[in-house]
C-alpha cells in the first residue's frame, strides 16, 4: 500500500477511534501515561518518524493494554517502517483481543488491497462488514470496498467461458448442482480458483452464509507459499510451520476459525495437477453432524488435470450408451 494511503487511514483511525473505558482496577496515573505515549506516538507518526512512533505505541500499550487505538496504530505505524509482517502479526493479535473491534482488521484490508492480495483483502473486508460495532456509514463504505476489490479479482483473473468449462469439468464436487452452482471460476497462471454458493446466496454483495472454496496450485508455481504465509492464522489447527505444503502432508482434513464468526472445515491434498485446498466456509459454527457429513463428503473430492476430465467424461459416455 502507498504510504499517503496509510496516513489517510491513520487520520480516518484518529477521527473515528472509540476510547476504551478503564476500569476501576487501573490506577489513574497509569492510564494517563498510557495516553500520553499515544499522544507521543501520534505526534512522531504525523511527522514521518515511524521508528520513533512504534516506541511510543508499544509504550502506550505496557502502560495499558486494553487501548485498542494503540494496538491499531501500532501496526500502521510498523506498515509505515518497512516492517510488514510484525505489522501484520500485531493486527492479528489485535483482532484476536478485540474481537467486537473492527478498525484492525480494516488496516489489514486495505494493506492486502494495495497489495493485491485478493483474497485476504477480501476476506478482511467481509470480516470488517460482520462486526456488530461496525457504524451505519463505515459499513456502507467498507461495502463499497469490498465490491471494488472483488471486481478487480474478477477482472484480473477473468476466463473465457470455454475456459470456465474446463475448468469446471475438472473438479468433482459430492453435492447436489441443482442446489449449487459456482458463483466465481479463475485462473491466474497455472492457478485454479472456484467458489460454489447455493443458489439463492450471492457472492458479489456478501450476501452468503456458506461457501465451497477450491484453489489449486501447480506443484512448481510457487504460489501456495505465499498464499500460506498470507493466510497463516486460518491453518494453525494443523500445527507446524507453515513454511511449504509438505511439512503439512497430504489428505489432511482439518477444522478451524477464520474469525470470530467464520468457521471452516477443509481438506489440503496433492492431486495430478498439484496440491488443492478444498474448504467449507460458513458465517456460524458447524452442528456436530454437519461437520461429520462434511468431511466425509470432502474425503470424496476429486480434481483431475483437463486430460483426465476429459478421459474421465468420454469413460462415462461410452459406459451410457
Amino acid at each position: 500500500m502507498k504510504k499517503s494511503t496509510l496516513r489517510i487511514y491513520a487520520t480516518i483511525l484518529i477521527l473515528c477511534a472509540m476510547i476504551t473505558p478503564v476500569s476501576v482496577a487501573w490506577s489513574a496515573p497509569r492510564v494517563n501515561h498510557a495516553e500520553k505515549a499515544y499522544e507521543a506516538g501520534m505526534t512522531a507518526y504525523n511527522q514521518g518518524e515511524y521508528q520513533k512512533a512504534v516506541y511510543a505505541f508499544q509504550n502506550s500499550i505496557g502502560y495499558d493494554e486494553r487501548l485498542y487505538k494503540s494496538h491499531c496504530m501500532l501496526g500502521l505505524a510498523l506498515f509505515m517502517n518497512n516492517e510488514s509482517d510484525i505489522a501484520e502479526s500485531v493486527l492479528m493479535q489485535a483482532i484476536e483481543e478485540f474481537p467486537k473491534e473492527w478498525k484492525a482488521q480494516a488496516i489489514l484490508a486495505e494493506y492486502y488491497a494495495g497489495q493485491k492480495k485478493y483474497e485476504s483483502a477480501i476476506n478482511y473486508y467481509q470480516n470488517v462488514l460482520d462486526v456488530k460495532s461496525l457504524p451505519r456509514n463505515e459499513k456502507k463504505e467498507y461495502q463499497a470496498k469490498l465490491e471494488e476489490i472483488t471486481a478487480e479479482r474478477a477482472e484480473q483473473w477473468r476466463v473465457s467461458e470455454e475456459e470456465k468449462d474446463k475448468i469446471l469439468s475438472q473438479i468433482k464436487l459430492p453435492i447436489d448442482m441443482k442446489s449449487w452452482r459456482p458463483a466465481l471460476v479463475e485462473k491466474r497462471n497455472t492457478d485454479l480458483h472456484v467458489a460454489y454458493l447455493p443458489k439463492d446466496e450471492d457472492l458479489t454483495n456478501n450476501k452468503w452464509r456458506t461457501m465451497i472454496d477450491v484453489l489449486c496450485k501447480a506443484p512448481n508455481f510457487g504460489g501456495f507459499q505465499q498464499i500460506n504465509q498470507e493466510t497463516a492464522d486460518q491453518y494453525r489447527e494443523l500445527g507446524g510451520e507453515m513454511n511449504t505444503l509438505e511439512q503439512i502432508g497430504d489428505s489432511r482434513i482439518f477444522e478451524t476459525r477464520l474469525s470470530n464468526k467464520t468457521y471452516i472445515v477443509g481438506r489440503l491434498y496433492k492431486s495430478s495437477i498439484g496440491y488443492c485446498l478444498v474448504q467449507v466456509i460458513k458465517k456460524s459454527r458447524f452442528k456436530t453432524k454437519e461437520t461429520d457429513d462434511w468431511v466425509n463428503k470432502l474425503k470424496t473430492v476429486l480434481i483431475q488435470s483437463s486430460a483426465e476430465a476429459a478421459a474421465s467424461a468420454k469413460k462415462d459416455s461410452e459406459t451410457t450408451y
